[in-house]
């Protein structure tokens, strides 16, 4: 890792932790973790335990705009089916997979015309926030980008353990 990757990967550590006290800082935190790791978007979603079912969902694209149409149309239809939700609930908590899947994003409206972007390649983990909440985060890329590296999954992992201690700690902290 050259000395710039470094400090990007050190920054984004510290957002993470900054995030977690700050939910204002969550956007930015995502859009980081989206750029840092070569992904086009970034979404993180909220379950209930135990029935793994998504009640919250926020999407950011790498170019910082929120995808609500998307939030709205994962937690009412195809986010119940999805494939790589399956992987990670049968799996150990802040276990990293990667999956293959077409899927088309709405990302807002310009001049009356909904705006899509087409994703393909996705790589996501979960962590347990109590007894009654896990929390998915979910990074995607698109068809004409190559899927998730081998590193890409590896400093997921190490990040993913980040924000698991840190959401852990704020909890602890409201407490």
């Amino acid at each position: 890792m050259d000395v710039s990757a470094f400090l990007a990967t050190a920054d984004l550590v510290a957002l993470i932790y900054e995030s977690a006290l700050d939910a204002g800082q969550v956007p930015a935190m995502l859009g980081t973790l989206a750029r840092c790791l070569g992904a086009d978007a970034a979404q993180l979603q909220t379950r209930s335990m135990p029935q793994w079912v998504a009640y919250e969902s926020t999407t950011f694209l790498d170019d910082g705009s929120r995808a609500a149409d998307f939030d709205r149309d994962y937690l009412q239809g195809w986010g119940r089916s999805d494939p790589l939700l399956t992987l990670l609930q049968e799996s150990p908590w802040r276990q990293v997979h990667r999956h293959e899947r077409t899927l088309v994003l709405t990302c807002g409206v310009e001049r009356g015309i909904p705006q899509r972007r087409t994703l393909r390649w996705t790589m996501g983990g979960a962590f347990l926030q109590g007894p009654l909440r896990a929390t998915v985060l979910t990074l995607y890329r698109r068809p004409d980008s190559a899927p998730f590296e081998q590193w890409a999954e590896d400093l997921f992992g190490g990040l993913l353990a980040h924000i698991d201690r840190a959401w852990y700690s704020a909890a602890r902290l409201e407490q």
